[in-house]
């Protein structure tokens, strides 16, 4: 009766370490795995399940095991007090050395009873290191020691010659590491190494715990396991150690209930408990989704992620790199100001920008704009002007404050500077200082001065402010790949 109590309130203990979800968390459902997080496929599913059944190892959370989540020394000497049946309350008033080990701390009960039964040291006379992780080493000597506290024998051990690695491990642990590969609680990895100085996962921890308490604590005898039932597991008939899960009912439809075909027992309607099976995540142009799965009957729901969206409505967007820019203009300005580096690999010959800018039907180009990034002017030419039906080459006039430009026909300026860019390709040029207002006249025809402006200037406001900035600034990729001709010389 002593010991049940002991064990009992060690399980308690137990579960207040490793159960951070609700007290339901502690309960195995029949037909239900216990765990979402360790699939039956699993090379430590057994486990996990057999801990779990007899209260060694609880979850994390509610259907959480955290296979991966590593071992630490408190959480060991914990989980030694359950395995050994220990009422560690009695080792309440137990002193130890370890100054990091508070008082009433949910471990210290646990590293009282090893401290004080030779189990476990510190890692330093006055700390026990109760955050420090357990290697695989230092798990087999603490094995060790646990048996011979239980007054198991420990002269029995293996030799290490199939591991590659054994002379990795710490002289103080080869006994350890030899008596725990004897017992079966231990093996190498595929690889043909032992991992001594690995740290210990709750997954590892779970196996090794199965087959220590299976072949040393209850390995007295041979397990004669009672078959498992609807609502129980399989049990010894020796021991009472429990393995494996509870059958759970045979029904059609495990959440609605009825008789068990297999017991013939009625029962209860359950309301659906539901995992995530699976996510698509969404991106910035395409929705996702999450699809739950019901733990008892296997129905499923679908709920859509809505898709993202870009981070911006002109720019590069930083969660997919997609670009999105209202213009080739905004684009160049992007990379002018944003980038901030050079724009090709020979940028000491580069000398303008070309943007040519088709209106209405796109047979003819409306103006085409040179940029000339060393004068800081605005050059022009193929300003075309629609007349009754028939497209022709017009005369108007260009200001801004201060300059005229006066353009009759191409490649001839009354007044400006005309500007060969490349041969036989002159641009007439009209120099502007920023914040300037530009404006257009139709030369040949002043009653169509307004139309013909109109026309003109709405092609014109995306380079003006942005100018000084545009041909001072250094670049990032080529002009081509920004979608400008790019003339050099």
């Amino acid at each position: 009766m002593k010991k049940t109590l002991a064990l009992l309130l060690a399980i308690l203990t137990l579960a207040s370490v490793f159960t951070f979800g609700t007290s339901a968390d502690s309960v195995i459902e029949p037909g239900v795995e216990p765990f979402d997080d360790v699939a039956q496929s699993a090379w430590y599913h057994e486990g996990a399940i057999f801990c779990k059944i007899n209260g060694y190892m609880n979850g994390t959370a509610d259907y959480t095991f955290a296979p991966n989540m590593e071992l630490t020394r408190a959480q060991m000497a914990v989980i030694f007090s359950v395995i050994a049946g220990v009422d560690t309350s009695e080792y309440a008033e137990t002193a130890t050395p370890f100054t990091d080990v508070e008082k009433g701390v949910w471990y210290e009960r646990a590293v009282s009873w090893m401290y004080a039964n030779k189990i476990t040291g510190g890692i330093s006379d006055t700390l026990y290191g109760p955050n420090v992780l357990v290697t695989r080493e230092q798990l087999c000597v603490f094995v060790m020691k646990l048996s011979e506290y239980l007054g198991k024998s420990t002269e029995d051990k293996d030799v290490l010659e199939p591991y590659s690695d054994k002379d990795t491990i710490s002289s103080w642990a080869v006994e350890g590491v030899k008596y725990a590969v004897k017992i079966k609680v231990i093996s190498g990895f595929p690889d043909g190494t032992i991992g001594p100085k690995g740290n210990v996962t709750r997954a590892q921890m779970s196996v090794i715990t199965k087959a220590y308490v299976l072949n040393t604590i209850k390995g007295d005898h041979e397990h004669d396991w009672a078959d498992a039932t609807c609502a129980d597991p399989a049990v010894c008939k020796e021991c009472g150690i429990r393995n494996g899960l509870p059958l759970g009912h045979n029904l059609d439809d495990p959440c609605a209930g009825g008789e068990c075909k297999r017991c013939h027992e009625t029962v209860a309607a359950k309301e659906h408990t539901f995992k995530v099976a699976s996510t698509v995540n969404p991106t910035c142009t395409e929705a996702g989704k999450t699809v739950k799965e019901c733990r008892r009957c296997g129905k499923t729901e679908e709920t859509a992620i809505a898709a993202l969206g870009h981070t911006t409505d002109n720019g590069i967007c930083s969660r997919c790199g997609a670009e999105i820019f209202n213009s080739k203009f905004d684009k160049l300005y992007y990379y002018i100001g944003a980038k901030g580096q050079n724009l090709s690999s020979d940028s000491s010959r580069w000398k303008g920008v070309v943007e040519e800018i088709d209106y209405e039907d796109g047979d003819y180009s409306l103006v085409r704009v040179y940029i000339d990034k060393d004068m800081h002017s605005i050059c022009c030419d193929e300003l075309y002007y629609w007349g009754d039906g028939d497209s022709e080459q017009t005369g108007f006039e260009m200001y801004s404050d201060g300059t005229t430009c006066v353009y009759n026909t191409y490649d001839d300026a009354e007044s400006g500077e005309r500007v060969e860019i490349d041969t036989g390709k002159y641009f007439n040029k009209m120099t502007y200082k920023l914040g300037d207002t530009i404006w257009f006249v139709n030369s040949n025809n002043p009653s169509r001065t307004g139309e013909f402006q109109a026309r003109v200037t709405e092609y014109f406001p995306i380079l003006l402010n942005n100018m000084d900035l545009m041909i001072s600034s250094y670049f990032s990729m080529s002009l081509e790949e920004l979608g400008f001709s790019c003339f050099i010389y």
